[in-house]
């Protein structure tokens, strides 16, 4: 004949966190650690700790004076436990109770792992997006492999420029992630994000393309430039030295469409298309 099998609930606390202990000592102090929440009732938490299908009840009592925080210590009130978390309790007996019955000092709950924080390095791979959220696998310094869960609205800062979501990819450098991380899931739900902007970017240097526009003959005027198949934006204004092949003054009436030309100048931190020039050399004259 067969025995019916009783099956035990999967009620462990340590992938949390929490250890699985109970300690009630002479003094009638009491410390439960692991403990699961079967109901919450106002401010009294009905729990039971569980080894295997063997578990003995526990009730805490809760007021003004009784802590609360999550695993990482942040504050949280009793409303934010919930039927399935894992606590633990530290407090003393209540009196004339004939079970576990305690007056909470503090409650610990290990299932509420979010925190804030802030993680860097390089994004190694793209995650699996939502409808609302992109995500994106950074290989933290940290933490290892975390998701970072970003909205498509969230802003992308990179030195001065303020960009889109697009701006992060695989290989892109955050040098800053900041937002809800959940430790459980290794998710971070961004709310702020800086990407590495090498700065030697925007130091003064020359540069050497060919004229594609300009829109006047006489300063101040624009001049479009491309080098190496990118077009700069060159803002021509009073006080620009203009010189030809020789390195004489030369008149910037006489720079056509094709010419090529040598410049020194500035990327704008701020417009990455912009050069502030502040020597033109015309090479074809």
């Amino acid at each position: 004949m067969a025995q019916a099998q009783v099956l035990a609930p999967n009620y462990d606390p340590r992938p949390f966190g929490s250890t699985l202990e109970v300690h009630v000592n002479d003094n009638g102090s009491v410390s439960v650690q692991g403990a699961r929440v079967e109901q919450v009732s106002g401010t009294t938490i009905f729990c039971k700790v569980y080894w295997g299908i063997s578990f003995i009840r526990l009730t805490v009592r809760t007021n003004n004076l009784t802590s609360f925080e999550k695993r990482f210590g942040q504050s949280i009130t009793v409303k934010e436990i919930s039927v399935g978390d894992f606590i633990s309790v530290t407090g003393d007996l209540f009196e004339g109770s004939n079970s576990l019955d305690v007056v909470a000092k503090k409650v610990k709950n290990w299932s509420l792992q979010t925190l804030e924080e802030g993680f860097s390095g390089t994004i190694t791979e793209l995650g699996t997006s939502t409808p609302t959220e992109l995500a994106y696998v950074l290989n933290s310094k940290t933490r290892g492999k975390i998701t970072l869960l970003v909205a498509s609205s969230t802003p992308v800062n990179k030195g001065s420029l303020v960009l889109g979501v697009n701006a992060l990819g695989v290989g892109s450098k955050v040098t800053s992630a900041t937002g809800v991380y959940n430790n459980l899931k290794k998710t971070l739900s961004v709310q702020t994000v800086r990407i590495y902007q090498d700065m030697t970017t925007f130091k003064p240097r020359n540069f050497e393309g060919v004229i594609k526009s300009i829109d006047g003959n006489a300063l101040p005027l624009n001049m479009i430039v491309t080098v190496g198949g990118v077009d700069y934006t060159l803002p021509l204004v009073d006080g620009v030295s203009i010189l030809n092949n020789k390195k004489e003054a030369f008149s910037i009436a006489r720079f056509i469409k094709g010419d090529k030309v040598r410049f020194y100048g500035a990327i704008r931190e701020t417009a990455p298309n912009i050069v502030d020039v502040t020597v033109l050399r015309n090479l074809s004259l």
